[in-house]
């Protein structure tokens, strides 16, 4: 028998990727691909990604839905440009407790 708390957070999961998708279904296609090649330039030129700091160091427009940038976020992390470190900040464009910081597999050192 599988256990319950397993099956929640499987659920949990599969509701996220359905909010996700929806977010991303609706997006402004150029405003997504020019999200996701902005978050590139960053990674290659930053250690570490925090969506505060991305959005005082880049001058991409703001999504027409403050949720837009999350799934650019997600596919980044599926393509292995970035993976979270354990670290959470607050951040002034949230209203949760804090926000995920994430270590740049793309960043090759240098001055940042």
């Amino acid at each position: 028998m599988s256990d319950p708390r397993q099956l929640s957070l499987l659920e949990a999961a599969a509701a996220r990727d359905a909010g996700m998708a929806q977010v991303d279904d609706h997006a402004d296609p150029e405003w997504r691909d020019a999200a996701y090649d902005a978050l590139r330039r960053y990674l290659e030129r930053h250690a570490e990604f925090f969506a505060a700091d991305f959005w005082r160091d880049t001058d991409l427009p703001w999504p027409r839905e403050a949720r837009a940038f999350g799934p650019v976020v997600l596919r980044a992390a599926r393509a292995r440009w970035i993976v979270k470190t354990g670290e959470y900040r607050p951040s002034p464009h949230s209203h949760l407790g804090g926000m995920a910081v994430w270590r740049s597999l793309l960043y090759a050192g240098g001055d940042g």
